[in-house]
């Protein structure tokens, strides 16, 4: 049985590099502290939570392999996307992410697709770096935050950009900030920032999207959701079994047994259901 992961993230090579010397990258700065350390950005620290955020493309095979993964589909780690920085930088930054993760794709084809990261805070910067990743990089759309700068998607400044990618086919892969969302203004206790925060916003932008007008707008627009939560049993009870689509959230979530093999122990579901949601669909959505 093939399996097809969507939801797997990448701290760039570039980055560590960068940080082995002292320097920040594009303002994202090593921090030693209690177990792996910590990331930080904006003065927002981000635990390390694995080291095999660190892996190199082929330590991340052996992983897939472990797991019975065959096939990534490769995001940016959330906290690094960067609304904040200064349009040209916020691009330059995207460029290099999104080069690291082509070039994973080309030199193992079979073993790992690609969304890019864009720099979101100039609508018209974001457009031209998705043409790039889509039509010369071959990635199959972008990861995009919840939010941008405090601003929802339904501003009508951000309509360009999906329209941009309703016309080339590209995948919109929506994922809140695991660690810095709003429940954090309620608590900081517990990580329901991460269990139960991530699937408020989901929520949330699948509210925005809808009642915002965008879908209307681009009914043709390819959308995907984040740690499905509720989300995804919606979608399978109400609009079908075949728009869930497997995501690990790796490295962060450790799986027992893995992402594959607890799909595949669901005694709830066929055969046929189980084959949909391990490559089938994702093949569709992504056109793989």
């Amino acid at each position: 049985m093939r399996s097809i992961d969507i939801h797997a993230h990448l701290m760039p090579q570039c980055l560590w590099r960068t940080v082995a010397t002292g320097s920040d990258w594009y303002g994202t700065r090593y921090e030693p502290g209690d177990g792996l350390g910590f990331t930080v950005t904006q003065g927002k620290r981000s635990r390390i939570a694995t080291p095999k955020v660190r892996f190199t493309p082929e330590e991340r095979l052996e992983d897939m392999d472990a797991q019975g993964v065959d096939v990534q589909v490769v995001s940016i780690h959330m906290p690094l996307v960067s609304y904040h920085l200064e349009p040209a930088e916020g691009r330059r930054l995207a460029r290099d992410v999104n080069d690291e993760i082509a070039a994973m794709t080309r030199q193992w084809p079979g073993r790992f697709a690609g969304l890019a990261t864009l720099p979101a805070q100039d609508v018209g910067a974001a457009i031209d770096e998705l043409e790039r990743a889509v039509h010369v990089l071959g990635l199959k759309g972008a990861e995009l935050d919840t939010a941008v700068n405090g601003d929802n998607w339904d501003e009508p400044r951000f309509l360009p950009l999906f329209k941009a990618a309703e016309a080339m086919g590209a995948v919109l892969f929506f994922h809140p900030q695991p660690q810095h969302n709003f429940l954090l203004q309620r608590t900081e206790r517990y990580g329901l920032a991460n269990s139960l925060g991530v699937i408020v916003e989901d929520t949330l932008i699948v509210a925005i999207l809808i009642f915002g007008g965008i879908l209307d707008a681009c009914p043709d627009l390819k959308v995907c959701i984040a740690h499905g939560g509720g989300v995804a049993c919606f979608g399978m009870g109400r609009l079908g079994v075949d728009r869930v689509v497997l995501g690990s959230d790796w490295p962060f979530v450790r799986w027992e047994p893995s992402p594959v093999a607890w799909v595949q122990g669901l005694q709830s579901l066929s055969r046929e259901v189980k084959d949909g949601i391990l490559w089938q669909n994702v093949t569709t959505l992504l056109g793989l």
